[in-house]
């Protein structure tokens, strides 16, 4: 495992899973040199999820799962991409997840759509901006989610008082009628 951390308060924690040490080490960098967010890293999806259950994220933190398809390559008992997917939404529906892969094969992206997966990001020259994108995207609509919510809040709380005051008026002007 890599911990890459700066010393900030950081409310998205990023989570990558590659076989592939090289590419993970880039990404993990890339992420941590150029975002705020706190970035684990790991080389199997075996040790993440150890990691995940063991010491799991912030409920304030939002959670993105960034896992390689072919996590398998090396160990070929290793969970790949798509049952480690499933799992980590056994185990908390609210983490985002985004797959990676260096392949673009129809049936791998339909079954990681199908289990809960945000996108599918082909490994290429450019999978840093796609992931970063794609992230950005999933945090803004969690911010907009948010601000609805406290939108929904206010209405009914000014609701519930024009009810009340009204009912106030209602019963005073019955009162005084006495």
């Amino acid at each position: 495992m890599f911990n890459f951390n700066r010393n900030t308060k950081i409310s998205s924690i990023i989570y990558i899973v590659d076989d592939n040490e090289l590419d993970l080490k880039v990404l993990a960098q890339e992420f941590e040199l150029r975002t705020n967010y706190h970035v684990k890293a790991y080389t199997s999806g075996e040790s993440f999820l150890k990691d995940l259950i063991s010491n799991p994220p912030d409920k304030k933190q939002t959670v993105i799962i960034i896992l390689d398809y072919a996590l398998n390559t090396i160990n070929i008992d290793a969970k790949n991409g798509i049952e480690l997917l499933k799992t980590v939404k056994e185990i908390n529906r609210e983490y985002e997840v985004i797959l990676i892969s260096k392949t673009s094969d129809q049936d791998m992206i339909t079954t990681a759509l199908h289990f809960g997966a945000v996108n599918i990001v082909k490994k290429n020259e450019n999978v840093y901006l796609r992931l970063q994108n794609n992230i950005k995207w999933i945090l803004s609509q969690r911010d907009l989610r948010r601000k609805r919510l406290e939108m929904i809040k206010t209405i009914i709380s000014f609701l519930i008082i024009l009810f009340l005051v009204t009912m106030i008026a209602f019963f005073s002007a019955e009162i005084s009628q006495f």
